[in-house]
């Protein structure tokens, strides 16, 4: 879906402050075309499964992801919503593990 493809700037979660998130690079969410994606932040990187649709009118993504967490293999789900043009808010949900919301802004 349009509106939320493109690179999104985390800015905040409920679990992980900024320092975290951008611990390695800036921490981000990017959706590339039809169902791929991307989420790195700390040292979390994780590739999504994506399936898009629209819940109230809005923009949604609901995802599965595959990656890493330093050197542990980690999955999961997640989904995110389209609040505005520039905005966008989630949840991820690790398998056996944390849950957090998040906050990203637009970046290009």
């Amino acid at each position: 879906m349009k509106p939320l493809n493109g690179n999104w700037k985390i800015v905040e979660t409920e679990l992980w402050g900024q320092d975290f998130v951008d611990l390695i690079e800036p921490g981000r969410v990017s959706f590339e075309g039809h169902e791929d994606g991307r989420i790195i932040f700390g040292a979390v990187n994780i590739e999504l499964d994506c399936r898009y649709k629209t819940v109230h009118k809005r923009p949604f993504v609901e995802f599965t992801f595959q990656g890493v967490n330093d050197v542990d293999p980690v999955c999961g789900r997640g989904h995110a919503v389209l609040k505005s043009d520039t905005m966008m808010e989630g949840q991820l949900y690790f398998h056996y593990g944390d849950e957090s919301w998040f906050i990203a802004r637009k970046m290009d």
